[in-house]
């Protein structure tokens, strides 16, 4: 699991960081981490236009949400791009 894609997420009313699970030809599957628990969340099943990859590591994410998202605007900064998942 600790391989996978950290992705931001573009939810109806928010965004939310999660992990890459599954992904298909238009649909991801991801895992929205909890806060401030990254062992908790919720299973999302997204258009892969919604997601873009976040270029940080499971570290500096489980730190940031770990501190009730204390540091998420530094690992948001500068760290997107397209989704190129296959």
């Amino acid at each position: 699991m600790f391989c996978l894609p950290i992705v931001l997420v573009a939810l109806l009313f928010s965004k939310a960081i999660g992990a890459v699970r599954i992904a298909a030809a238009d649909i991801i599957g991801l895992l929205t981490a909890g806060s401030p628990s990254v062992a908790s969340g919720n299973v999302q099943i997204v258009p892969r236009k919604h997601v873009k990859i976040l270029n940080v590591g499971l570290a500096s994410v489980v730190a940031a949400l770990n501190q009730w998202g204390i540091g998420t605007a530094n690992l948001l900064t500068n760290n997107l791009e397209e989704i190129r998942i296959q």
